[in-house]
């Protein structure tokens, strides 16, 4: 099973990813913020990362430059 991040300050962009992905042989996860979103990189393995890139705090470059670390 694959296991994505999605990371986005807007609820309703998170909820209609889950939507989407919802009857896929996916696991799913989601952060409301940059920080959120590293927070769980750090403690988890994905597949895959979607992000938005404008958010407040931490944006969405600052999460993939940590992930390249």
């Amino acid at each position: 099973m694959s296991k994505i991040l999605i990371i986005d300050d807007e609820p309703i962009v998170l909820k209609s990813c889950e939507r989407i992905f919802k009857n896929e042989d996916i696991e799913i996860d989601t952060a409301v913020s940059g920080e959120e979103g590293i927070e769980k990189i750090d403690a988890g393995r994905f597949d895959i990362v979607i992000t938005d890139l404008m958010m407040p705090g931490i944006g969405g470059m600052e999460v993939v430059k940590h992930i390249n670390l």
